[in-house]
């Protein structure tokens, strides 16, 4: 028998194992909120001013438009529903990297925060206060991206309504 566990035949020990697990899924839930804070901000901080800011298709400086010498580094990217900021593409693929996930991973996350934060704000704070799982604000998020920034919000109210009946379904 190990030192460090309480016996689980006692009360005491039954309910200290339990309260670790709880305090273990805190810190779990508590982590994937901090690793969607910090995609956010990284989006934001990479959001193009302009068009002039995210090269793309320069026909002012290229003397062939349309020859592959006219693909000029790095576009805005749209990622989530309207309403939302695009957002650098390599900005993405150096979240990814940090993040260890794949690019397509990192493109869903950054989506689905920036349309927490700017389409479901209410949703958004439930998921930061940890009342609402991040995988079921993510879920949210992605059913309703194709919504138009009413319906949208429209639909935050409802999902935050009563958090605590929000399932995957």
């Amino acid at each position: 028998m190990s030192t460090t566990t309480p016996a689980l035949n006692s009360p005491a020990g039954t309910r200290s194992v339990l309260d670790r697990a709880r305090d273990a899924m805190t810190v779990r839930r508590r982590a994937e909120v901090e690793v969607l804070e910090a995609a956010l901000v990284w989006a934001h901080a990479h959001v193009p001013a302009g068009e002039d800011d995210a090269a793309g298709w320069r026909s002012d400086i290229i003397h062939t438009p349309g020859s592959a010498a006219a693909l000029f580094g790095e576009r805005a990217t749209p990622i989530a529903g309207d309403g939302t900021p695009a957002v650098a593409e390599f900005a993405v693929t150096e979240l990814a990297a940090v993040l260890d996930i794949s690019h397509e991973a990192t493109l869903s996350l950054v989506g689905d925060v920036l349309d927490l934060a700017h389409r479901l704000p209410r949703t958004w704070a439930l998921v930061k206060e940890l009342r609402v799982p991040v995988h079921l604000g993510r879920e949210a998020a992605r059913q309703s991206r194709d919504l138009d920034v009413d319906a949208a919000a429209h639909a935050d109210r409802l999902l935050s309504w009563r958090p605590r009946r929000l399932n995957p379904h």
